[in-house]
């Protein structure tokens, strides 16, 4: 969405203003990518978003007009595909210890990802969002309590390749069919477990 009309002025932001700000690829701004207002060479068929690595490249057309020759910038959007995990943190102090604090947290791309709770008072991580290697060896679980996954070995238990397969399918030439199709779906589900999170922080 319009990230100006979003934030508005003023206005206490809240978690869901947050992460619809997260999820923008500046759609409907001067600065969107997707080829749709202005012509972008690098959203291709699909009018994607994103452009791939290095942002800053060169091009020649053996010309002196230095408007199609020298050194040029692909934008980089709030939300894109070089994202390792995203989160929005959120502080209660109202609440009790250990569920006044939360992360809506996802792994991968900020615009494709459902981020789910995870409390500050948690003492496990969820199954399918465990590691038995761990980037921190003390972050490790037991390998019986994480999915048989990496960066190199697929699972279709481990959250990271679930929210990678999904996030793929939304890039390039199936971006604006896939892209409208998945936030049709992925907004009405993070509303519905941001509304039971809110349930339960109130019981």
């Amino acid at each position: 969405g319009n990230v100006a009309a979003s934030a508005g002025g003023g206005k206490k932001l809240s978690v869901g203003d947050v992460m619809r700000i997260m999820r923008t690829r500046f759609e409907g701004t001067w600065f969107d990518t997707r080829g749709v207002s202005r012509a972008d060479v690098g959203a291709g068929s699909g009018h994607s978003a994103y452009r791939w690595r290095p942002l800053i490249w060169h091009a020649s057309t053996g010309s002196a007009d230095s408007a199609t020759s020298g050194e040029f910038v692909n934008e980089r959007t709030v939300a894109t595909q070089q994202t390792a995990w995203n989160f929005v943190a959120a502080s209660r102090p109202w609440l009790p210890g250990p569920i006044a604090a939360v992360q809506w947290w996802a792994p991968d791309d900020s615009a494709t990802s459902l981020r789910v709770p995870i409390y500050g008072g948690a003492t496990k991580v969820p199954y399918h969002f465990a590691d038995a290697t761990g980037q921190v060896p003390a972050a490790a679980v037991k390998p019986e309590e994480a999915p048989v996954a990496d960066a190199l070995t697929p699972s279709m238990d481990s959250a990271f390749w679930i929210w990678n397969l999904v996030s793929n399918l939304a890039y390039g030439d199936r971006a604006d069919v896939v892209s409208k199709a998945l936030e049709a779906k992925l907004l009405p589900m993070q509303e519905r477990l941001m509304a039971a999170a809110a349930a339960e922080d109130a019981a």
